[in-house]
């Protein structure tokens, strides 16, 4: 981000920012947004071992048992309800 866009930035707030607050803006410059990051590519089969490995593993059969159905549940959630 430019001198001038931080500028522009700033004066189309409605509040304004301390001189000190835009030295450490321009010092320290926002990161650019990526489309995505590396682990929201990864596969279904990479995130279920991942998750199924420690440090996530339970010791408890029955607790591994729970945690790997709501995995599973929290991996099908965004695609929607299945219909039988």
């Amino acid at each position: 981000m430019t001198t001038s866009a931080i500028t522009a930035a700033v004066a189309a707030r409605p509040w304004q920012l301390s001189a000190e607050a835009v030295a450490l803006w321009q010092r320290f410059p926002p990161r650019a947004n990526p489309k995505s990051w590396s682990a929201t590519r990864q596969t279904r089969a990479a995130v279920v071992a991942r998750m199924l490995r420690p440090p996530f593993l339970a010791e408890d059969s029955k607790t591994r048992c729970n945690r790997k159905l709501t995995l599973l549940k929290v991996l099908d959630w965004p695609r929607g309800p299945r219909l039988p």
